[in-house]
C-alpha cells in the first residue's frame, strides 16, 4: 500500500482488494483472460481482481485426492495423524492467519457478502498490505506441497500415475489461457 501516489506508510482498500470465497475455483481475472477451460468465471466484487487465487482443475483435483487419502490415512494410523498436528501447527496457524487477512473482513461469496466492522486504527494497520487477496499465495503454495506429499503415502506406481494425470488436466484447464499469453 505505500507504493504508488500519497505520502502515508498506509493506504485506504483494505478489504476491496480481498480475495472472494470462491476464488480457488473461480477462474475471474481481470483483463479478460480465459483462466479455464472447463470451469466458467463466478461473480466477484469490482476489486476483488487483486485476490485472483485460481488453483486449476488439475491442482483442486489433486487437492481432492489428498484430501481422500489423507482421510483413509487417518482412519487408519490415527498416532500419525497426531505426530503430523504436532509438528506442523505452526505452520497451519500461519495459514489460517494469512487466509483470514486474505479473505479480509470484507468476506464474500460471489457478489453475496457482509462487512466486520474494524476500528480505524486496525484498517489502517492492516492498509499497509491493503491488497490483502495476495496473501493466499503462500497458503495455496503450502497446499500443494502438502497435496503432492500426502500422495507419496501411495504405492509408487500410482502415486507417479495420479500426480501425472493431475498435471495433465492442469495443463488442459490452463491450455486456453497459455495460447491467449502467447
Amino acid at each position: 500500500g505505500a507504493i504508488g501516489s500519497g505520502g502515508g506508510l498506509s493506504r485506504s482498500g483494505y478489504g476491496d482488494f480481498s480475495m472472494n470465497l470462491n476464488a480457488l475455483w473461480n477462474p475471474s481475472s481481470r483483463g479478460g483472460y480465459a483462466w479455464s477451460r472447463f470451469l466458467p468465471a463466478l461473480p466477484q466484487q469490482p476489486g476483488q481482481y487483486d485476490g485472483f487465487n485460481y488453483l486449476g482443475l488439475g491442482i483442486l483435483a489433486l487437492l481432492a485426492a489428498a484430501l481422500a487419502v489423507s482421510v483413509v490415512q487417518t482412519v487408519r494410523r490415527p498416532r500419525n495423524t497426531g505426530a503430523w498436528w504436532r509438528r506442523n501447527w505452526p505452520l497451519a496457524l500461519a495459514c489460517l492467519l494469512l487466509s483470514l487477512f486474505a479473505v479480509s473482513n470484507k468476506i464474500y461469496y460471489g457478489t453475496a457478502g457482509v462487512e466486520l466492522p474494524l476500528p480505524q486504527a486496525l484498517l489502517d494497520l492492516c492498509g499497509i498490505f491493503r491488497a490483502s487477496g495476495r496473501m493466499f499465495y503462500l497458503v495455496a503454495a503450502c497446499l500443494l506441497l502438502w497435496a503432492v506429499s500426502t500422495l507419496r503415502g501411495l504405492k509408487r506406481p500410482w502415486a507417479a500415475v495420479l500426480l501425472a494425470l493431475f498435471v495433465a488436466v492442469q495443463a488442459a484447464d490452463l491450455s486456453a489461457v497459455a495460447a491467449e499469453k502467447h
